[in-house]
């Protein structure tokens, strides 16, 4: 109401303004990993799933309370036995409660790994025309034998060809976590020589005199 003496349209009345009241968006995140418990060594990847994080929420991942990772909704590395890993979020919302938003304490379990050795009690330097060759020497016992050549525990020359072959063994352990060790066999292309005549052992280089005694060829002298 206007206080002049002349004055028309007194008093005036304005336009109207309809005010839009939003709701206040809880803001919260959950966290989960790729697997728990893990073997050691395993990398493992947590996700983030945001409610209410808007179009450029912010994340600030953190391990054992320490700052890790980058603005991302996923982090991973490999975590060590009793890790917590946790998730900061803080939504781009207008309006909204609980913001910035933190997960829980994701505890994480890492198991052991076995310990595995290969030492090859077995000659590691054979022909391609020898026998097979049952493998050992892999502890602990009851893993499995891999690589070029290898069938049902045994490295059969003919099979693996010519060269070094790597071999393998691997020990799984009651939680079903795994680790290898390897070996290598050299196979050689060796010809066959006339019974008589000098032969060399390819493993040391050392010659040996072969007879004829019937239908068979014999070494002449004992193997060193």
């Amino acid at each position: 109401m206007s206080n002049e003496q002349c004055a028309t349209n007194n008093p005036a009345i304005s336009n109207p303004i309809v005010m839009t009241v939003n709701m206040l968006l809880p803001v919260s995140v959950s966290i989960s990993a790729s697997a728990n418990p893990v073997c050691s060594g395993t990398q493992v990847t947590f996700t983030a799933a945001p409610t209410n994080g808007g179009a450029n929420p912010v994340y600030q991942w953190k391990v054992d309370g320490v700052n890790v990772g980058t603005n991302q909704p996923t982090y991973y590395y490999i975590p060590s036995n009793g890790d917590s890993v946790s998730c900061i979020l803080t939504s781009s919302e207008l309006c909204t409660s609980n913001n910035p938003a933190t997960s829980i304490q994701y505890p994480v379990s890492v198991l052991p790994v076995p310990v595995v050795t290969f030492t090859p009690s077995f000659d590691t330097i054979t022909t391609t025309n020898a026998k097979p060759i049952k493998l050992k020497g892999g502890i602990p016992l009851g893993g499995i034998y891999s690589g070029p050549g290898v069938s049902n525990g045994y490295f059969i020359p003919s099979l693996a060809g010519t060269g070094t072959k790597t071999i393998t063994y691997t020990y799984t352990n009651v939680a079903l976590c795994s680790y290898s060790a390897q070996s290598l066999i050299h196979s050689f292309t060796q010809s066959l020589i006339p019974c008589g005549q000098p032969i060399t052992d390819i493993r040391d280089g050392k010659t040996y005199q072969t007879v004829q005694i019937g239908s068979q060829c014999w070494f002449a002298e004992n193997l060193d």
